[in-house]
C-alpha cells in the first residue's frame, strides 16, 4: 500500500504519463483491478500507442471479467 501512497504523491506533483502508469502498476500489484483499469485508461490518453499501458489494461480487464459472476 505504501507504493500506492507514493505514486499518488507523485501524481499530485506531476500529472503525466509516467506517474499515471506507475500508479496503475502499483494498483495492479495490490490486486485493485478496477482502479488499475481506470488509471491505465487515463495513462493511454497521454500516450495512446504505449504497449505497456495497453498490456496493463488487458490484464486488469481480464481479471475484472473473471471476477464478474
Amino acid at each position: 500500500m505504501r507504493s500506492i501512497w507514493i505514486a499518488n504523491l507523485a501524481l499530485k506533483s506531476k500529472d503525466c504519463f509516467e506517474t499515471r502508469l506507475c500508479l496503475a502498476d502499483c494498483l495492479l500489484e495490490q490486486l485493485l483491478f478496477d482502479a488499475a483499469f481506470k488509471e491505465y485508461n487515463k495513462a493511454l490518453t497521454y500516450e495512446p500507442d504505449n504497449d505497456q499501458a495497453k498490456k496493463g489494461l488487458i490484464i486488469s480487464s481480464s481479471f475484472i471479467e473473471k471476477l464478474d459472476i
